[in-house]
This record gives structure tokens, C-alpha cells and sequence, in this order.
């Protein structure tokens, strides 16, 4: 990588850490022979994790579905032990989210492309534990390295040369789900793990109090992270489910990032659907309105773990997405999936086949099925 690629990701502003391709590539290229090289100088580290525990770091630099389900697992360790201190590092993208979870001391966002703050930031603090929970990022691997903690434990992965600086690493699985995942980083280190995914309160926007005192129904169109335009549905779909719900006088709210406020008035001005649009509200009054619908229908991303956590009755829409490994955790789920051979590919969250159209080969009617059986 030349100065030229990393002056370029520095200039990035406006561009989603999930989404950049110069951090992805700078991740991997540089990435790896720096955390080999880091690595070298933990192997004269104890090795013995400490006897007691009183503060502990948790690493999750990306994706709100992710934190939802690392939300299980700081159940967990307050269960072991009760008196712990928790911090919480996020990146950009799962900061509002973890801003809201009740069980930690302090949430604080990483700046990814500011080097020198970002490691002002790393060295601030001294833990007895660290807990990355990272499956491919190098990124991840360095900020484990420059945390000052006593014991630090983290994912080895097939092929992505990210666990040199832990203490313990533990072998990150492809066939089981990524809860599964973290739980056996606790595991590791002998914490009983009983939680499911614990969600934070929301509050229920004041301007649709009224609205919400009738049935209505959640539909989340837009999924986020790299080639996001490939775990999306159909305008045309999303208009059939909408029609049906509407047909049973059930209100229509459709949520979203502040990036998606625009989508979903392209969705409504071009399908002639009506529904509220209420993209762009806070991730506090996202959950408010999730946690009393009827239904909530969404592609693999965020809002579906999250209404899923709630025990909300959720239809979840996977294309290339795996069931398996990313499925929607809760009481009350239902998972629709892509019938074209091939799909539900994704392991970690990148290894896309665009020649698949995954999602185009959901049917409406079932996604319909899916809701009546509910409703």
C-alpha cells in the first residue's frame, strides 16, 4: 500500500468504516504481517489468566446485529461476576447502539482513521480482561494489542492470521451461529453462558404516540454493510407484503437509518404505497416503536436482531445471508430463505457471489405465509 492509499482512507469522511474498501484493503495487506510482527512481542506475556476480575474491556468494532448479539454475553459475565466493571469499545457504526446497554461502565467510540487518537484512546485504561470479539478484522487485533490488559483473548480464524497478540485464542467456527462464537469466548475461560440477547429501552417517538395506539406493523427494507445492494428485496415485493398488511388494517412503519430516509421515500413516491416513513430517528425511539408491533419484517441486518431480542414476532428475509450463522435469535422468529442453490454463502459477512440473485428468488407469497401465520 502506497501513502497515496493511506492519505486516500484518512480522506474518507463521509464513507462507512463497513463500507470502505481502502480500510478493508489496508486491513488485510497491512494488517496482517503488522499483527504477526506485534504478536512477536506478547510471547514473553503471562499466559496465566488473573485470578480476580474487576474490570474488563469488550472489543466490537462494527455492526449493530453483532453488538445485539455480544449483548448475551455482558449478561453473562455481570451473572459471573457481579461487581465487574465493563467498557465497551465500538467502532462508528454500532456506537448508538451500544450507548444504550445498561450493563456497562462506559461505551467508547474508536476512531479508526485517526491514528494518533486512537491510540491515545487505547492506552487510557488498564483491564484485567480483554475480550475481542472481532472474527476477521486485523484492525481489532491491534487495538487488542495496544489495550493495556492483563489477560486477552480473541478469535483465530481460518485464514485471516488475526490471533497473534492474544494470550488465548480461540478457533473461530464456520457451522455454528456467531452467538455461538462468542459465547466460546467466555467459554474458554470457564463463564457459564445461559443469556440471550438483551435489549436496551427504547422510547416510543412522541409525534406517533397516536399512531402507535392502533395494530401496526414494522417493515425494514434496507440492510447495511459491504455490497448491502445485494441482500435487498424488491420494491415490487415489498409493495405485496405491504398491500396484504394493510388489507388486515394493520398501520405500516417503515424504519431506517438517516442514509435510508431518502430510500424509503423513493419506495413510497415510486410504488404509490402508503406508510410512515420513520427513517432517521434515533436508535432509542427505533426500539420504542419495534417492541409493539404486531409483526416486524426485515432483511438480515440490524433492526431484525434487534426486534428479534425483543420476543417481537419477526420475519426475517435471507438471500446470500446464513441462516446458520446469522439467523434472527429470539422466542418468536421466522426465517425466509432464498430458494436458488448456492445461497446463504456468507460465513463472514464478505465472501459475496454477485452472479447470485439471491434475493430475487424470495417469494412474496411466502413471506405473506409467513405473516398470516402470525397475524
Amino acid at each position: 500500500m502506497t501513502f497515496i492509499d493511506i492519505a486516500m482512507i484518512m480522506a474518507e469522511p463521509k464513507k462507512s468504516e463497513r463500507g470502505s474498501v481502502l480500510l478493508k484493503f489496508f486491513d488485510r495487506y497491512v494488517g496482517i504481517p503488522l499483527v504477526f510482527i506485534l504478536g512477536l512481542f506478547t510471547l514473553f506475556r503471562n499466559k496465566s489468566a488473573p485470578a480476580q476480575v474487576k474490570k474488563i474491556a469488550i472489543l466490537k468494532t462494527a455492526a449493530i446485529g453483532d453488538t445485539v448479539l455480544v449483548t448475551a454475553i455482558i449478561n453473562d459475565l455481570k451473572l459471573f461476576y457481579p461487581d465487574v466493571e465493563i467498557d465497551f469499545y465500538s467502532g462508528a457504526s454500532n456506537f448508538a447502539f451500544a450507548k444504550l446497554i445498561g450493563q456497562c461502565r462506559k461505551v467508547i467510540q474508536l476512531p479508526i482513521k485517526n491514528f494518533p487518537k486512537l491510540f491515545e484512546i487505547l492506552k487510557s485504561e488498564k483491564y484485567d480482561l480483554l475480550l475481542d470479539f472481532g472474527a476477521w478484522p486485523r484492525i481489532n487485533s491491534v487495538c487488542s494489542f495496544f489495550i493495556d490488559a492483563d489477560y486477552k483473548v480473541g478469535f483465530k480464524t481460518q485464514d485471516q492470521y488475526r490471533h497473534f497478540v492474544y494470550d488465548k485464542s480461540v478457533d473461530h467456527s464456520n457451522e455454528i451461529h456467531e452467538l455461538e462464537n462468542y459465547r466460546n469466548i467466555i467459554r474458554s475461560i470457564g463463564i457459564k453462558t445461559t443469556s440471550a440477547p438483551v435489549i436496551p429501552e427504547g422510547e416510543v417517538p412522541k409525534n406517533l404516540m397516536h399512531n402507535l395506539q392502533q395494530p401496526y406493523i414494522v417493515c425494514h427494507l434496507w440492510p447495511g454493510g459491504e455490497r448491502s445492494d445485494l441482500k435487498e428485496w424488491t420494491f415490487e415485493n415489498w409493495k405485496k407484503i405491504i398491500s396484504f398488511v394493510q388489507s388486515k388494517n394493520y398501520f405500516v412503519l417503515l424504519t431506517g437509518g438517516k442514509e435510508d430516509l431518502d430510500k424509503n421515500s423513493n419506495f413510497l413516491n415510486a410504488t404509490g404505497v402508503k406508510a410512515y416513513n420513520m427513517a432517521g430517528t434515533t436508535v432509542s425511539e427505533t426500539i420504542g416503536a419495534l417492541k409493539n408491533a404486531k409483526v416486524v419484517i426485515s432483511v438480515n441486518t440490524g433492526i431484525m436482531h434487534i426486534a428479534a431480542g425483543l420476543n417481537v414476532p419477526t420475519v426475517g428475509l435471507h438471500g446470500p445471508t446464513s441462516v446458520k450463522r446469522w439467523g434472527p435469535v429470539g422466542r418468536n422468529v421466522c426465517s425466509v430463505i432464498s430458494q436458488l442453490e448456492g445461497c446463504q454463502y456468507l460465513n463472514l459477512g464478505f465472501e459475496y457471489k454477485p452472479e447470485l440473485q439471491c434475493m430475487e428468488s424470495i417469494s412474496a407469497d411466502d413471506v405473506i405465509d409467513a405473516v398470516k401465520a402470525i397475524v
